[in-house]
């Protein structure tokens, strides 16, 4: 009896925790966490985050996720390769091979996040980004728009 108390336990913790090392390669394609009861936020909430874009050296650019305190995310874009920059982000298997994203490391509080990102093309870039503000409500529609005319010379989309 004292085992199945002990399973029982661990499972129903393990099922409402979310996903605090990550979410799955699967939120890639929706940006929807799977958190059991997890909910949105009111529409209203994007406007306390924002994804910046600035240039960095050879090609590459610099994008972070901020605003006000979130404890998971993910964040992605169709074209080009995002790669961590910081101890609180790892790269995600994406199922489609023509986006990149990552996620969080750690459910800790955050009020941002950094990543490099390599565009492969010139055009317009959409970031998408979804963030996780506790295991219960969760914002999405986070977006930039951003354009690369000349790979060696970037301009933001909204300028």
């Amino acid at each position: 009896m004292y085992c199945f108390f002990v399973v029982l336990t661990t499972s129903l913790l393990v099922s409402t925790s979310g996903f605090p090392t990550g979410a799955p390669d699967e939120a890639c394609q929706d940006l929807l966490p799977s958190h059991s009861g997890s909910v949105v936020s009111h529409n209203n909430d994007t406007k306390k985050y924002v994804i910046a874009v600035t240039p960095g050296l050879e090609g590459q650019y610099y994008v972070v996720l901020g605003g006000s305190p979130f404890k998971g995310f993910v964040l992605r874009v169709e074209g080009g390769m995002l790669a961590s920059q910081d101890g609180n982000t790892q790269k995600m298997n994406c199922p489609d091979e023509r986006l990149d994203a990552i996620t969080h490391t750690d459910n800790s509080t955050k009020s941002a996040i950094v990543a490099s990102w390599k565009p492969n093309k010139n055009g317009n870039f959409m970031f998408e980004a979804t963030v996780v503000k506790d295991r219960t409500a969760h914002v999405i529609g986070i977006s930039k728009m951003f354009q690369v005319e000349d790979l060696a010379s970037p301009m933001d989309a909204t300028s």
